[in-house]
Formats: structure tokens, sequence, C-alpha cells
């Protein structure tokens, strides 16, 4: 994106059950910039920065909708893509009240207030320590959970929730009680999101039949309308001034 800096660091190995990634971006010009983000199944934390003076930290919930991010002139944000996982196992809090939302966090949190922040890889190295720590103080670490979500992933979601159940020896209820009590939606959904996350690699090469478990094209562009409020065509067409997502993914 034209005058815009961004760029993604993927995590530590011992971190990969808990973050996406991190990203950082940087708006240098005298000009507002915006972009869509597109649901992804992840939830995130952003630190923004004015002139190097520290703004404000909020916390992102799981996205079912497109949300746009805006950054000011002479502005940049560090940020955190978790995992669902990091809930529990870093945080240590429940989400659910912020799907398609975001909380202020207080300045002090993490103690990132006081961190000198002066790259992404720094970013990245100083959070890695914290989440770490976090990690390893928390000694009720649930392994169901963790086959739950790496069933979820190796699947893109392409799974139901009968079938998830029957691997897990988990109800379907429990499940999605699970879903609704920490994250805010429920399993359905979340698996829905997941595979329309995966087909953006495939949008981002103007390919628009469906590559992935669904019954024909037009349910493929039911869903990805849904969750992006476009149909794969137009994402293909804005994808280097607005959905920045597909525009990355296209240069990798």
């Amino acid at each position: 994106m034209e005058g815009i800096s961004y760029k993604e660091l993927f995590p530590d190995r011992s971190l990969a059950d808990f973050v996406k990634c991190f990203w950082w971006a940087e708006n240098l010009t005298d000009i507002t910039h915006e972009f869509t983000i597109l649901p992804d199944g992840c939830f995130g934390m952003v630190v923004q920065f004015h002139n190097n003076k520290l703004q404000t930290i909020f916390l992102k919930g799981i996205w079912t909708k497109p949300f746009e991010i805006i950054i000011p002139p002479k502005s940049s944000f560090y940020a955190v893509r978790f995992k669902p996982l990091a809930v529990e196992s870093v945080l240590f809090f429940s989400i659910s009240e912020i799907v398609d939302q975001n909380v202020e966090l207080d300045k002090s949190f993490w103690g990132i207030n006081k961190l000198p922040f002066k790259d992404i890889n720094e970013f990245s190295d100083l959070l890695t320590t914290k989440m770490s720590a976090a990690f390893t103080a928390n000694k009720k670490f649930d392994e169901r959970k963790q086959r739950l979500f790496n069933l979820l992933f190796e699947t893109n979601g392409a799974i139901s929730v009968d079938e998830i159940a029957n691997i897990l020896f988990w109800s379907s209820r429990q499940l999605n009680r699970y879903f609704k009590k920490v994250f805010g939606l429920s399993l359905k959904s979340y698996c829905n999101i997941l595979k329309v996350y995966s087909s953006y690699p495939q949008i981002a090469k103007g390919e628009f039949y469906p590559q992935q478990d669904y019954y024909d094209q037009a349910h493929f562009i039911k869903n990805v309308r849904q969750y992006t409020g476009a149909n794969p065509k137009k994402l293909y067409q804005n994808k280097k001034d607005r959905f920045i997502q597909l525009s990355i993914i296209d240069e990798k």
C-alpha cells in the first residue's frame, strides 16, 4: 500500500500455538491512511505510537466481519495476532464480550509503557519474553483444547462440529458452550471464518472458484461475502489499496 510501510514476523516456535504473527505498520506521510482487515480467526493487541510517543493499547476480539484500520499521519502500530489458545494460556481472560469490538487496555499492561520499542524485531523479542513467562507460570494448560485448535487449523475449518466432538470425545454442546463463553461466537461460525480465510490466497491470485469444502460456487461466494462484505472478484480488484491481507499474500 502506497505511503505505508508494513512488516510481519513469525513467532518463536515455543509460542507457535498462541501467536500467529507480530506485525508493524508505519505512516510517515502527512495523510491519513485506511485499510480493511478481513476476519482470520485470530484476535489481536495493537500498540499505537504518534511521533514515537505511546498513544494507546487496545485489544481486538475475534472479528466476524471486516473492520477498518486507520493510521494517522506520523503514526505507527506494533501488534500481535493471537491464536485463540492465547486467551487462557497467556492472557488469562475471556474475550467473549469484544467480538467485533475493541477494548482499550491500560498503558501499563505487560509493562508496555516502559518498553523501549525501536523496531518490530525488538517488539517481538520483548513480547515473546513476556508471553513465555506467562505461559510458564500457567500450570493448567488444557491439552484437549490444543488438540481442538490443531484440528481446526489443519482442516481450515472444513469439519463439522459433530466430527470434532467424535474425534475429541467432547460433546457438541460442551464445545459450543466453551466457544460462546470464551470467544463469544459459535464453533460453527468460527469454522466458517477459517474456511473463508483459507480462500484468501486463491482470491489474491484471481481464482474465484471454490477450492475448499463448499457445495458450489454460489455457496462459496455467499460465505465470502458474509465474512468480508465483498465478493471474491471485488476483493481481488481492491487488494492493492484496501485489502492489505490479500496484497501481502500476493507478495509472498
